[in-house]
């Protein structure tokens, strides 16, 4: 919900990205540290992450590297329709846990 309001009142790429960016600098570091305090982060997630690293960084390659050749109005509505596709996937399996 928040990235649809972003991309509403943002005029550009430009200002939706560094927006994007601030906004999951902030939550990243709130949900690190509740992760550390709850004990939900070990060692061997730890270990995971950093062995995920490089195909995360590959990831932000081609996607910086695509950006540039696709359409930024078509980008948009497919990011937005991806947020609300796993946004309705998460309730989904919510209220599929609810279901006896």
């Amino acid at each position: 919900m928040l990235a649809a309001y972003i991309s509403r009142v943002t005029d550009d790429s430009h200002g939706f990205k560094a927006n994007m960016c601030a906004i999951f600098i902030v939550e990243n570091l709130f949900r690190i540290f509740l992760y550390l305090v709850s004990g939900i982060l070990t060692p061997g997630v730890l270990w995971q992450a950093a062995l995920l690293f490089p195909a995360m960084l590959a990831g932000l390659a081609a996607g910086i590297r695509s950006s540039s050749l696709l359409n930024e109005r078509v980008v948009r509505k497919l990011v937005l329709v991806m947020l609300v596709v796993s946004g309705i996937s998460l309730a989904g399996g919510e209220i599929l846990d609810w279901v006896p």
